[in-house]
């Protein structure tokens, strides 16, 4: 069974590629921000088995979650056929009126979650 790990795959363009690569035969893994997120994407997909998708609440902006998540993944598996760095977000405002920290976050989240990701699995 070919493995693909996807982040940001509980909702968006990122739920539509786990649901494709899931009816192709790919044992899945991937993560989202929110518990709910996660929960609504396994009670989507309960008709896979925790052998073809595992789903976890992994915050993206964090290197050591990043991490702590790989390494539960490449020990359950010996091989990743397909990594897609999916996840992303975008908080609509005004940079005069958001809070300290959005621009970090967005960067931790767009851009370093997928370098961390990525190293994490070669």
């Amino acid at each position: 069974m070919k493995t693909m790990v996807i982040t940001g795959g509980t909702r968006g363009i990122g739920n539509a590629i786990v649901h494709q690569f899931l009816k192709n035969g790919y044992r899945v893994f991937t993560c989202g921000s929110k518990i709910e997120s996660v929960e609504t994407l396994k009670l989507e997909c309960k008709e896979w088995t925790d052998d073809f998708l595992q789903v976890e609440v992994v915050d993206m902006a964090s290197k050591e979650q990043i991490q702590n998540w790989a390494s539960r993944i490449l020990n359950s598996v010996s091989t990743i056929d397909v990594l897609i760095n999916n996840v992303g977000m975008f908080l609509p405002g005004k940079i005069s009126e958001e809070e300290d920290g959005v621009f970090e976050n967005t960067i931790l989240t767009n851009l370093a979650s997928a370098y961390h990701t990525t190293r994490a699995f070669i």
